[in-house]
């Protein structure tokens, strides 16, 4: 009882800002077994926390809130509730890597969603199955999820739950190595990137059009322009010596992959991080030149 009434004194005198303490709101209210006000602000704790990037303090929160849910009816409202909050731990577990409890909550959401047949929520667990496997190495499954959550978030017309879903098929790609497939993916999206959704968060602290971008680049660099290189060996050198050409070109990913780890932390340590960027681009700038200057050397 002294619970309930301190709940209800600080919702009168705190009408105005509950943002500030709905932690206290959440704890009277669960310990009053008021449970439909216990899961509303439990669930508005755990956002707070998630925002904040207290990813321990969310988990208490919305476990709590599942908690409380067991003491409600379990109508379609409540399942759909029950989902909702599954789904809000997939970036607190994936956060602090506890991937077994991840699939566990998504497994129960899964089940849940399917009983009461929500087409919006299942797409939303086949991405955060995608998570999973992306996270857990298995690359196959993870677009194979991903493809399933695009395909029905397109049949339902959610366009952020689509973003998602694309976001994480590139990412799988690029995992995979498969960079061609994960740029032309990517490209092919692009016009979000000005819209509304250029906030959307994709995981924990990463918004969705930086983490894009970022991925974009980070597989038109793997990539490599080996079509225009195979263009100039075939232009440039003679047939006996085209197989050597190739093979210097080709090794150079390689040596560069090998070098990387060893030249840029020393750079960062002797110098700091800063140079070690600097270093990096300028390198590509003087390979740049080197190669203009040898090309119109080569022609004159």
């Amino acid at each position: 009882m002294l619970h309930a009434r301190v709940l209800r004194g600080m919702e009168s005198q705190f009408r105005d800002n509950t943002f500030d303490v709905v932690e206290s709101l959440a704890h009277h209210a669960f310990n009053a077994a008021l449970w439909d006000e216990a899961v509303n602000y439990l669930c508005q704790a755990g956002d707070k926390a998630v925002e904040f990037s207290a990813y321990q303090a969310a988990g208490a929160f919305f476990e709590s809130s599942l908690q409380a849910l067991t003491h409600l009816p379990q109508d379609h409202e409540r399942v759909r509730q029950g989902i909702d909050v599954r789904l809000k731990l997939r970036p607190v577990f994936g956060a602090t890597a506890e991937y077994d409890r991840l699939e566990y909550c998504v497994a129960e959401a899964e089940s849940l969603a399917n009983s009461i047949d929500d087409r919006r929520r299942l797409a939303a667990i086949n991405d955060a199955w995608s998570f999973v496997h992306n996270w857990r190495g298995q690359l196959d499954a993870s677009i194979e999820r991903s493809l399933r959550a695009r395909n029905i978030a397109r049949e339902i017309g959610d366009g952020a739950l689509e973003l998602g879903a694309s976001f994480r098929l590139g990412q799988a790609y690029m995992w995979r190595g498969d960079f061609q497939q994960s740029v032309a993916l990517l490209e092919d999206n692009l016009a979000w990137i000005d819209g509304p959704l250029r906030h959307l968060r994709m995981g924990t602290s990463g918004t969705g059009s930086v983490l894009w971008l970022g991925m974009l680049g980070a597989s038109r660099g793997r990539l490599g322009n080996f079509p225009a290189a195979i263009k100039v060996v075939a232009e440039w050198f003679p047939k006996r010596e085209r197989a050597l050409a190739t093979g210097i070109f080709n090794s150079g990913t390689n040596v560069g992959a090998l070098l990387t780890p060893l030249v840029v932390p020393w750079i960062t340590l002797t110098w700091g991080w800063y140079w070690a960027f600097v270093a990096t681009g300028a390198l590509g700038f003087f390979w740049l030149a080197w190669w203009w200057i040898g090309a119109h050397f080569f022609y004159g």
